[in-house]
């Protein structure tokens, strides 16, 4: 063994086949850290994408208009209130939604008795009858509504109120709907109002029974409903044409304010470029912080490290699950190099672990019968140490991943040297 291998322990060769073992080993490491890098990295990117987006807002509200242009502004504004309240009630009207080619209708026929109905008190309930139809208030008891909970108004063209004559007993409903089911549920909706109405009338007048003597139905084409919903749709045709003229004649300055404000600027979303650059860059920052970490380390990374360092060989490595058949086989590798010792003589066993007592229990399992063990701890003297090392013949060395330090490593292998100890090599241990 070279004389000066304790000195050349201070200052260990880095290899590049070494780091990047050791990159291999912190591989999950590496990983974890360059996916936390790349959610910071599409974190960044995300919000300068979206800078220009909070400028945009900004600028909105930075905006401004002289007063005349202010004024045609909010006239245009009303434009488009009353344009989209008529497209509303429009949609609101069961009967534009009707095939004025094929309508569904139900004619209900009534009768009014009672015992001692005199023909003035008929005349009555059928004046009563009528306003609470023309007055809206038979429309305002039902309520219907479609599958998306929209409420329908309900007006003359769905239902109609045909009185008989001013003192006659009978009086005819016709309810229209765009099918059957709808022009029957309506049919029923009508006929439990105006029952329960009769008895807000018999407070006024007498009690009364109101008797459904006929019902018809059927699907017709409905010539009326047809001019009704042109009607309506022309309205709506003139409005949006006058809106859109009134729209050319504002200035540009205003058309583009409400342009602007009517398209509001979108958010970007997350680009794949941030993920793919924060990914690159994530290794590379890990990759480069853990080869920094080792190249700066005072410990022994792998067992490597100390062959190619010192030149000594490696008795054997060791883990937590070793077996008993790889402990007798280091042993026979250990003692067939000690061949000139006697069982009197001890073989000093030297660490340059800081804590050596987390070493007992493999120094435990590497305890032979034949031969005598000296372990040497670090805090020994030096005196204590030149002693018990001139007591042995032999010293082997055990060293601990991420535990054994080169300095003492150094000064352990010199120790050696200069009291004329052949280091039979060493043992490592790995944590896993």
């Amino acid at each position: 063994m070279n004389n000066n291998t304790g000195l050349q322990m201070a200052e260990r060769e880095i290899r590049i086949e070494s780091v990047l073992h050791y990159l291999w080993k912190r591989k999950l490491f590496i990983l974890i850290g360059a996916v936390v890098i790349t959610i910071l990295a599409v974190t960044a990117g995300y919000y300068l994408d979206n800078r220009e987006y909070r400028r945009s807002l900004a600028s909105q509200n930075e905006k401004q208009l002289s007063e005349e242009q202010q004024k045609q502004m909010e006239e245009l504004q009303e434009w488009e209130r009353k344009l989209e309240d008529w497209k509303k009630y429009n949609e609101s009207l069961l009967y534009m939604s009707f095939d004025s080619a094929a309508v569904s209708k139900v004619v209900s026929e009534y009768q009014i008795t009672g015992d001692d109905l005199e023909p003035e008190d008929i005349a009555d309930i059928s004046a009563l009858y009528f306003y609470y139809f023309e007055s809206g208030r038979l429309t305002e008891a039902i309520h219907m509504t479609d599958e998306e909970g929209r409420e329908y108004s309900l007006t003359r063209e769905v239902i109609d109120y045909k009185g008989l004559g001013s003192d006659s007993q009978y009086f005819m409903i016709t309810v229209y709907g765009a099918d059957p089911e709808q022009s029957e549920w309506l049919a029923e909706a009508v006929e439990q109002a105006m029952l329960e109405y009769r008895d807000v009338i018999a407070q006024e007048v007498k009690a009364f029974e109101m008797e459904s003597i006929s019902q018809m139905s059927g699907i017709y084409p409905n010539e009326s409903i047809y001019n009704r919903q042109a009607s309506r749709d022309q309205i709506q045709k003139n409005m949006e044409e006058d809106y859109n003229e009134f729209k050319k004649s504002i200035s540009a300055a205003v058309s583009n304010y409400l342009e602007s404000e009517n398209t509001e600027p979108q958010p970007a979303g997350i680009r794949g470029k941030y993920v793919v650059l924060g990914l690159i860059a994530g290794l590379f920052v890990m990759m480069l912080f853990a080869a920094l970490q080792y190249m700066m380390s005072s410990t022994v990374k792998e067992e490597r490290e100390i062959r190619q360092t010192s030149g000594l060989r490696c008795m054997g490595v060791l883990n937590p699950n070793v077996s008993e058949t790889e402990v007798r086989e280091i042993l026979e590798r250990i003692d067939s190099y000690r061949t000139d010792t006697t069982e009197e003589q001890s073989v000093a066993i030297l660490t340059s672990v800081q804590n050596e007592a987390v070493l007992q229990s493999y120094v435990d399992q590497l305890q032979p019968v034949k031969w005598i063990w000296n372990m040497i701890g670090n805090e020994a003297e030096e005196a204590e140490r030149v002693i018990a090392l001139r007591k042995s013949s032999k010293a082997l060395l055990i060293e601990k991943e991420d535990a054994s330090r080169w300095e003492r490593l150094a000064e352990n292998i010199a120790a050696c040297e200069e009291n004329g100890i052949e280091i039979l090599g060493y043992i490592y241990i790995r944590d896993k």
